[in-house]
Order: C-alpha cells, then sequence, then structure tokens
C-alpha cells in the first residue's frame, strides 16, 4: 500500500466517511536541507507553515493542555529543553538537564499547565530512571524528582485522568560517553511504572517475564479505555520471531499482543513510535527500520491497517479511523483500516515523534 512521491491534491483521508474534522495542525522536529534542526508546524495538507530554530537535533515534544506553548526535549543523550510560544507573542525559554543527567526526548505537561515531567537518564547512577520536574510558571527551573522505579527510562505519559505518570523502562543502561551503545543487554528489566503525579510514589507496577526481558518497552499511547499500549524494541537477533506490541491495564497487567506473523515480522524487531486516532480505538505502530507502519484494532488486537514507507516514525491523530504519518524521506501520508494515502513530500527530514495540536 503507500506511495511515495508527488504532492496529491486534497487532505488524503480514507475510510467511509469524514467522522472528525480532527487536529488542525501537527508540530514535529525536522532536519532542513540546510542541515538546520528545527520544529515544525505542518498544516492537514502536509504543508510546512512555521518552523523554530532549535539548538540540535529535537526529538519528542511535551504540549500543553491548551495548546498554546510545547517543549521541546532533546533527543537522547541531549540536554536541551526548549519552551515555544506557538503564537510567537514571546521568545523561546531554554533550560537544561541538571549535571549527571540526559533527557531521553520525553516529557509531559501537567493537566493545569504548571508542570512539564521529563523522562531523564542519571548515568551517573547506573542508568537509574528519573522523573524530573520543570515549573512551567518560573521558567521552567528543574524543582524536583520523582524515581522512575527502573533503569533506562524512555517515554512516560499522563493516564487519562491525570492522575498517574505512566512510565516506560525501557530496561538497559546507557552512558553519554557511548551515546547509541546500550550497555549489559543481558541484564535488562524492562518495566511499565504507575507514578502518583502529585507525590511520585509508586501505585503499580508491570515487569516483563525473564523470557522476553530483551525486549525493551519503550513507546506509549493510550486506548479509548484508558489501557496503555507499547511499542517495543527487541535487543536480540532480527531473526528471532518476539511480540513487538504490549498491553498493560490494571485489570489485565501486562500482556503481549503477537499480530500475525507477516505483520510482526515486518517491525524487524524495532517500533519507534505510536499514537491512537482521536476515538482511541485505531493505534498506530511504526517501524523506521522495517519501513512499517502498521495499525492496530485495539478491540480485536488485529491488524487493520500498513503502510510500507521507507523510514516512517513519526505519527499522530489525523481524523477518526485516521493517523497522520511521517518519514525520515519527506514523506507525509494518511492510514486508515486497509488504505494508506500519499497526502504529500518535500526535502524535510523528519524526526521521529509528531504531537497534534
Amino acid at each position: 500500500m503507500g506511495i511515495f512521491g508527488g504532492l496529491l491534491a486534497g487532505l488524503g483521508f480514507s475510510g467511509p466517511g469524514r467522522a472528525s474534522a480532527g487536529p488542525a495542525g501537527f508540530l514535529a522536529c525536522a532536519r532542513l536541507p540546510d542541515g538546520r534542526h528545527v520544529l515544525a508546524r505542518m498544516d492537514r495538507s502536509g504543508a510546512t507553515r512555521r518552523s523554530w530554530d532549535l539548538p540540535d537535533r529535537g526529538h519528542a515534544m511535551a504540549v500543553a493542555p491548551d495548546r498554546a506553548r510545547v517543549v521541546v526535549i532533546a533527543r537522547r543523550p541531549g540536554t536541551y529543553g526548549l519552551a515555544i510560544d506557538l503564537s510567537g507573542a514571546t521568545d523561546p525559554v531554554a533550560f537544561e538537564a541538571p549535571e549527571g543527567r540526559h533527557f531521553e526526548g520525553h516529557g509531559a505537561f501537567s493537566p493545569d499547565g504548571r508542570r512539564v515531567y521529563i523522562a531523564e537518564n542519571a548515568y551517573e547512577e547506573d542508568g537509574r530512571s528519573a522523573v524530573g520536574i520543570y515549573d512551567a510558571t518560573a521558567g521552567f527551573a528543574r524543582v524536583g524528582e520523582f524515581s522512575g522505579g527502573g533503569i533506562g527510562v524512555h517515554e512516560l505519559i499522563l493516564s487519562a485522568d491525570g492522575r498517574s505518570i505512566l512510565v516506560a523502562n525501557g530496561g538497559v543502561r546507557t552512558h553519554p560517553d557511548f551515546p547509541r551503545l546500550e550497555l549489559e543487554p543481558d541484564a535488562m528489566e524492562p518495566s511499565i511504572v504507575f507514578l502518583d503525579a502529585g507525590t511520585g510514589d509508586e501505585t503499580a507496577r508491570f515487569d516483563a517475564p525473564p523470557s522476553l526481558r530483551r525486549l525493551s518497552l519503550r513507546h506509549l499511547a493510550l486506548d479509548a479505555t484508558g489501557a496503555i499500549w507499547i511499542g517495543a524494541q527487541w535487543r536480540g537477533s532480527v531473526a528471532d520471531d518476539v511480540p513487538m506490541i504490549a498491553r498493560v491495564s490494571r485489570d489485565r497487567g501486562l500482556t503481549y499482543v503477537p499480530l500475525d506473523g507477516d505483520s510482526r515480522r515486518g517491525f524487524k524487531g524495532y517500533i519507534g513510535s505510536a499514537a491512537a486516532d482521536p476515538t482511541g480505538r485505531y493505534i498506530a505502530f511504526s517501524s523506521p527500520v522495517g519501513g512499517q507502519v502498521t495499525l492496530v484494532d485495539t478491540v480485536t488486537e488485529t491488524a487493520v491497517g500498513e503502510a510500507r514507507l521507507p523510514d516512517g516514525c513519526g505519527v499522530a491523530p489525523f481524523a477518526d479511523r485516521t493517523i497522520l504519518v511521517t518519514s525520515g524521506l519527506g514523506a507525509v501520508e494518511t492510514l486508515a483500516p486497509g488504505v494508506a494515502r500519499p497526502l504529500a513530500t518535500s526535502r524535510i527530514a523528519w524526526d521521529n515523534h509528531m504531537r497534534a495540536v
């Protein structure tokens, strides 16, 4: 499915009808043809409408509840954060990770917009997971931290009711002196941890079974019921046939969703991002390594759509039953059950994550 070329007229959403207008725009980090790293704002046609310069490569963004501000977080093992007023009324505010820490590229605003929680690697403390707390009302000063409850934190999000911070501990130690090297893979301890957003107390914990301890739990999305869906990365042979998607809820615990063999193997052991459509029933999982984006029905736990998109990774809600997808090669596409359609293409190298605004 999926055709990768040319700028197509129309919005490119698919399915039996337009059930929802969806978000007005999208934010993603990107690299421009001149080599600059930026935060780019895209409209629903796939056109870039505005950009803001970044000091280095960004990863993901925390979007304020009122969608007026966004915090861009550096890609691992970067240390910068940049808070941007999307209206342009005020200048961006830069801040840094504390000494002995680096950012893991992910964070989330508190429901009242006053704090930002950022995933941090305490690399001088054997890679302990930390959740840094930054005050959005006071120049994004760091005002405290919670323990992430594990090793190798990656993505964190808030629960549907905003009362819990949901932490994906990938389980692998890293160190900025060896930026992309993962240390002691045989000692991995992946887990999903629930923290009380007010106190930082651990309220629930779900550990991977020993047989899947080399399956790093990394990227998170919520379905319509509030359950967490997880995209994983396998730290073994690409020939190993392992489930790449997991599901967590307090009542069912941690379960793995195998999908069919072709979809599972098509990820090539690597899922780089996850996002739900506006209804929360469908979640897209992307693999830039496998050049595959798969849409999963969370009710039937089956794959219902697929796009073959080289270096495709960014995913965000577009309309009901439909996800927007971007690639590092400049393609923009929509994916709905059974149908993938091209939307735009450019010379912009879209980075791993995208957020709707």
